[in-house]
């Protein structure tokens, strides 16, 4: 039996060593493509639409607003057009999301911290490497990337934990990748790292992807399903949803929730029809189950509560 001993493995082209040895018995490598659960963001390949595949510019986009499901947009100058879902994508892709307001339109997504104020599960001055596909209508450059710590995706407690990146974009799918070390002090209350910049008229996007390390690997897609119930943890909506309850004055009952969500959840209710159906107190309020509270109107009487063509959405995003 013999041994090879040597300090690292590099390839007769590369600046850099494939595997690197360590006096332990331990080595690191640089692997491109089997590594599983290696991208921290959620929907990075824009597959799940929970909210639906598009936003008319306006007033509506005065505020964070958000169509592919973990990524929020903000066009305050827009007056017409929408930005939404489009099936111009890069080869292995299936959606992106398209620019197709009158004006420039801010794009973020975040990762939430184990813990708030705390970097878990990054560690401060470690390497993390971003990477996404953008195709522009016209060639960019110096196109900066916002990279903070916050408290909420558009709220206040805002820390900056990198700075001087910046990417380009052609006429055709280009994948960029940037990598950045996590620098600065997360603030107390900060409960997400949060990465964001401005799609140009025209611009898509998609295939977003962050990683540790120096190393942009291939893209990891993931079964629709999964992402799914990755989604649901910050927003779930229901349809259709129709009930009759034959009842004196209050029904309550409790209906667990296939996902827990990452909190209690803000929730919306609608309905297309309605019948004797008075206060509704309905709520999410630790984010396990949808507890229902509904009264008939007026109330001290046998009723018939009739809904029918509802619309139910828990939110509990960042």
């Amino acid at each position: 039996m013999s041994t090879l001993k040597v300090n690292g493995i590099r390839h007769t082209g590369a600046s850099s060593d494939s595997v690197t040895l360590a006096s332990d018995g331990t080595c690191s490598a640089k692997i491109t493509n089997n590594l599983t659960n290696r991208n921290l963001l959620i929907n990075g390949a824009h597959i799940i639409w929970q909210r639906g595949t598009s936003i008319s510019g306006g007033s509506d986009l005065d505020s964070f607003q958000r169509a592919a499901d973990r990524f929020w947009l903000y066009a305050p100058d827009s007056s017409s057009g929408s930005v939404g879902q489009s099936t111009d994508a890069p080869s292995g892709f299936a959606y992106s999301t398209h620019n197709g307001l009158n004006s420039e339109c801010s794009i973020g997504t975040n990762v939430e911290l184990i813990r708030t104020g705390f970097d878990a599960p990054f560690v401060n001055g470690e390497s993390l490497t971003l990477s996404f596909y953008i195709k522009s209508s016209s060639a960019r450059s110096n196109v900066g990337i916002t990279i903070t710590t916050r408290d909420s995706s558009g709220g206040t407690g805002s820390v900056t934990r990198a700075s001087g990146v910046s990417f380009n974009s052609t006429t055709g799918w280009t994948r960029v990748i940037k990598t950045f070390t996590l620098s600065g002090t997360v603030g107390g209350s900060n409960k997400m790292l949060q990465f964001e910049f401005n799609l140009a008229v025209g611009d898509r996007v998609t295939g977003f992807q962050l990683e540790k390390g120096d190393v942009a690997t291939d893209f990891e897609h993931k079964f629709k399903g999964d992402e799914l119930a990755r989604c649901q943890r910050y927003y779930q909506k229901y349809t259709t949803i129709s009930y009759r309850l034959y009842t004196p004055n209050v029904l309550r009952w409790d209906v667990p929730l296939t996902v827990k969500m990452r909190s209690g959840a803000t929730i919306t209710k609608s309905y297309s029809s309605t019948t004797s159906y008075g206060q509704d107190n309905t709520g999410c309020p630790d984010g396990t189950m949808l507890k229902y509270d509904v009264a008939a109107s007026p109330s001290g009487q046998t009723h018939v509560v009739d809904n029918s063509g509802g619309t139910i959405t828990l939110d509990a995003e960042l």
